[in-house]
């Protein structure tokens, strides 16, 4: 609004404003904009570290020691059954108490030796179905069953006297370091004399335990202690190849999963018996 000079004054419809009113009525000016800053560039991603395959040392170690047990666990039954055969060569000669001891040092080490047995069993399942994983990224193409075959075909009846053999045999191609090279095979001796005691042991033991549960004459119970002792020597010699077979696909998966032995693949495969 203007002042009352302002409107009376005869200039004013031409622009003659007091001063006042020129500054009322003069444009705001326009605002000043602060630069705004630009946003900070965001960091490159960062690309995730390669997953490969991890040798199972530590079960391995395990799975070793777990063994050992095993064998000095058959040591023990075989130095009960020797002792109880010899009870029997003349049971007349000792006491009742004599004989009820050397039936309890049976009893004890039985009981020893199967549970050390469930226990290695377990870890030897456990460190085998991590090396079938680790095979399985090796040489996926020498794998003819799925990873879960190395756990479910130990508890497949009749199926696991042939399916973890198998299944061995496809780690032990994808460990070896020059599968496949030249038309390289892979010689799975180690893997056959293992698996073949390993079914004598278990069948043996079998056969020893029904023949020492049912004797009842002197003469009988020692031709059950030397079944034992001989199943614990078939025992023992399938323990200690399962340890060679346990250190030996471990150090071959270690080198290549370190990267010091090159994974060669090739079309087509020939497996090894």
């Amino acid at each position: 609004m203007l002042c009352s000079n302002c409107t009376t004054h005869p200039a004013a419809t031409s622009g003659g404003l007091c001063e006042d009113c020129a500054a009322a009525l003069a444009p705001a000016p326009a605002p000043t904009q602060t630069p705004v800053a630009a946003p900070p560039a965001a960091p490159a991603p960062v690309p995730a570290p390669r997953v490969g395959p991890r040798a199972p040392v530590v079960l391995s170690y395990v799975a070793i020691t777990l063994l050992a047990v095993v064998v000095l666990a058959d040591l023990a039954w075989m130095a009960a059954a020797a002792h109880i055969r010899g009870l029997m060569e003349d049971a007349g000669a000792h006491t009742a108490d004599e004989l009820d001891s050397g039936d309890l040092f049976m009893a004890g080490s039985s009981t020893v030796y199967s549970f050390a047995l469930l226990v290695a069993g377990v870890f030897f399942v456990i460190w085998f179905h991590r090396a079938r994983v680790n095979a399985g990224v090796l040489r996926p193409d020498l794998q003819r069953r799925g990873s879960g075959w190395a756990i479910g075909g130990w508890f497949i009846p009749f199926g696991n006297l042939w399916i973890p053999r198998s299944v061995a045999g496809d780690i032990w191609d994808a460990s070896l370091p020059d599968y496949g090279q030249d038309k390289k095979g892979a010689s799975h001796a180690l893997l056959n004399f293992w698996w073949a005691l390993w079914l004598v042991s278990a069948l043996l033991g079998q056969v020893a335990d029904a023949a020492y549960d049912q004797a009842e004459s002197p003469e009988a119970i020692r031709v059950a202690a030397a079944v034992l002792m001989i199943g614990s020597v078939v025992d023992i010699a399938a323990a200690l190849l399962a340890i060679a077979v346990v250190r030996r696909m471990t150090l071959m998966q270690q080198q290549k999963a370190g990267g010091s032995v090159p994974s060669v693949a090739v079309p087509h495969p020939q497996h090894g018996g």
